[in-house]
């Protein structure tokens, strides 16, 4: 493993996962482009589980999404 790149996903306000991004290709391998399309992904990934806890209406139990990218 030589890149990692960890976001929080929230419900709320309430970190209640992550978003795991690995390279096992070079170190350095999350270049700002990758990591805004991240943040993008993080951001709508946490309005989803919001908006499904908030259908449910019951807590979620914690997400983790795990992507191994060859870059």
């Amino acid at each position: 493993m030589f890149s990692t790149l960890s976001l929080p996903l929230f419900v709320d306000t309430t970190a209640r996962g992550a978003l795991n991004l690995y390279s096992s290709e070079r170190v350095n391998a999350f270049g700002e482009e990758v990591r805004q399309q991240a943040l993008a992904f993080a951001h709508r990934a946490s309005v989803a589980l919001t908006l499904t806890s908030a259908t449910v209406g019951a807590s979620l139990v914690p997400v983790t999404v795990t992507v191994t990218v060859p870059l």
